[in-house]
């Protein structure tokens, strides 16, 4: 919820989304990717389902706003377990030759985007509250992805618990 109402502040200064409206839902990438067949991204989910299941719950912990060329987000730690969620995704991806269609973790580190803002609005981070953003990881989804890297309607959910 903090991270929808900082969110919908951005509105003000050109904010082309809000999160948390029209399923824009928020959320940390591992990676955006395209398969070829949808049998074939039923696999990726099957698999991923069997990695992940008994993974556990782990923190992510925020650690600042950033503006990177009119995306605003809230960076995070890389903690052991989303890197090897990350890595695993990866290896689960290549194996069904799956096109991923983001940068790797090291170019894009984690993070939730709150909005994309004209790179020439020159907002001023600083304004943003002061928020801790810190959550405990409790399921990773599959979902539709949606225009400026927002998440549309989740194909599926895989508990860590």
């Amino acid at each position: 919820m903090k991270a929808i109402e900082v969110s919908k502040s951005l509105v003000a200064y050109g904010g082309r989304f809000t999160l948390g409206m029209e399923e824009n839902f928020p959320h940390i990438t591992i990676a955006h990717f395209q398969c070829d067949a949808d049998d074939v991204l039923h696999h990726v989910i099957q698999e991923c389902m069997h990695s992940f299941s008994g993974v556990g719950v782990f923190r992510m912990q925020s650690t600042c706003y950033r503006n990177t060329k009119g995306w605003v987000d809230v960076a995070f730690a890389i903690d052991k377990q989303a890197q090897r969620i990350y890595s695993q995704s990866q290896k689960i991806l290549q194996k069904h030759h799956c096109v991923k269609t983001s940068d790797s973790w090291k170019k894009n580190s984690p993070h939730i985007t709150l909005s994309r803002i004209d790179e020439n609005a020159h907002y001023d981070i600083a304004q943003l509250p002061d928020i801790d953003y810190s959550f405990v990881v409790q399921e990773i989804t599959v979902s539709l992805l949606g225009e400026n890297g927002t998440n549309k309607n989740i194909l599926s959910r895989i508990a860590l618990a």
